[in-house]
């Protein structure tokens, strides 16, 4: 499974986002990116929305492109807590955000995909690099 982050972000944080954003896709597509959860699903694209305006502009976006194989989705991290953030919490802001659009592919209805199998390859990757949520 290959992942394609880009983001719609204010100028405030664009520089962070873009390291944080591409240290997490380097490492995810060498992590996972030869592993497959399924036929229907080959690449996970990811747009991250930092914005300091009224949330009520924007709609986060799920979406399935069967022709080449995308889920695609469009998800908000907190400007604010972004913006304050050292380089590692913003690398788990973003995994957050990824993690949750995984655990939304399942509501794009994909046949013969497994979700469940993803997620965990997923989480165990973020916990080893130490961008993981600590409970």
């Amino acid at each position: 499974m290959k992942f394609w982050l880009s983001g719609e972000v204010m100028a405030d944080v664009a520089d962070a986002y873009r390291e944080s954003r591409k240290d997490v896709e380097a490492y995810l597509n060498l992590r996972l990116g030869d592993a497959s959860y399924g036929p229907q699903v080959e690449r996970l694209v990811f747009v991250g929305v930092i914005s300091s305006l009224d949330a009520k502009w924007f709609k986060e976006l799920r979406k399935y492109h069967r022709g080449s194989k995308d889920a695609e989705f469009r998800l908000r991290i907190d400007h604010e807590e972004f913006l304050r953030s050292d380089a590692i919490r913003q690398r788990v802001l973003l995994c957050e955000a990824l993690g949750r659009a995984i655990q939304m592919i399942s509501s794009l209805k994909v046949n013969d995909f497994d979700t469940s199998r993803l997620l965990h390859d997923f989480e165990a990757a973020v916990v080893e690099k130490g961008w993981a949520t600590s409970h």
